[in-house]
């Protein structure tokens, strides 16, 4: 059988939008370390322990079907992230309510539904945005730290663990992008790929594109590590609804 141990390790905080999860010592201490990627930073959402990202998952409109409301916070208050149209087109009964668009506009979602509705729904909170590496502590915690600012430019969906550049200290390679979005968050396409060369502590630094060579456009999900049959290490990366990318690893690299 399994037992949770999320809270022993420290780790109850960190609800987030995760994509993928690597492994790797990234301090030669001996103890596996973690790198997970996420949404990002670089998000018109932003999520907190004291404001979170919602999700409101009821039956608002009284059809015997679940709808899910999406909400954001601004300052104190938490508004819906879907448009007007958007809401009336699967809850109805809006359009009496909001006849008009600055009707709308501005309304909080404890304005659009009564506390019934509000206090009854199940509710899905995001705590935490950025991609992150987890540091083994190696008394069953972890310590948290932000991957470079780079990274957090996307949401990191593959990651790559390797001592790239050869000095005793593990390397990674993080890739992603995300274009299946509503228009009012806009397209996740800001990452051409990421080299991040570790310094021995937890902390990485993102090599510039032009230095490492590794550039990649669209919507990442897999990367690995091949040799040839004529002993070329090589890096094969995989994007949705696109060709398969390869870079041969030069050995002074």
């Amino acid at each position: 059988g399994f037992t949770e141990v999320t809270d022993q390790y420290g780790l109850q905080n960190t609800t987030g939008w995760w994509n993928t999860i690597a492994a790797g010592d990234f301090n030669n201490d001996g103890h596996i370390d973690l790198v997970v990627g996420n949404l990002g930073l670089n998000s018109f959402l932003k999520a907190s322990n004291t404001q979170p990202v919602q999700l409101y998952i009821n039956d608002f409109s009284g059809n015997n079907k679940l709808e899910q409301i999406l909400t954001y916070y601004n300052g104190s208050q938490v508004y819906p992230l879907a448009s007007r149209d958007m809401m009336i087109e699967n809850i109805p009964f809006l359009a009496e309510k909001y006849p008009k668009y600055a009707d709308f506009a501005g309304a909080a979602i404890d304005d659009i539904f009564n506390e019934d509705l509000l206090q009854s729904a199940q509710v899905r909170k995001a705590v935490e945005f950025a991609s992150v590496v987890l540091m083994n502590n190696g008394d069953e915690t972890f310590t948290k730290i932000n991957l470079p600012i780079e990274v957090q430019f996307s949401p990191v969906y593959a990651i790559l663990v390797d001592d790239f550049d050869k000095d005793g200290f593990q390397d990674m390679l993080t890739g992603g992008n995300f274009s299946g979005v509503p228009p009012e968050l806009g397209r996740y396409d800001a990452s051409y790929g990421n080299v991040l060369l570790g310094e021995g502590t937890g902390s990485f630094k993102s090599a510039s594109l032009q230095s490492s060579g590794f550039i990649v456009t669209e919507e990442i999900r897999q990367m690995k590590k091949i040799k040839t049959p004529n002993n070329q290490n090589q890096i094969l990366v995989v994007r949705n609804n696109n060709t398969t990318v390869i870079f041969n690893q030069l050995q002074n690299k």
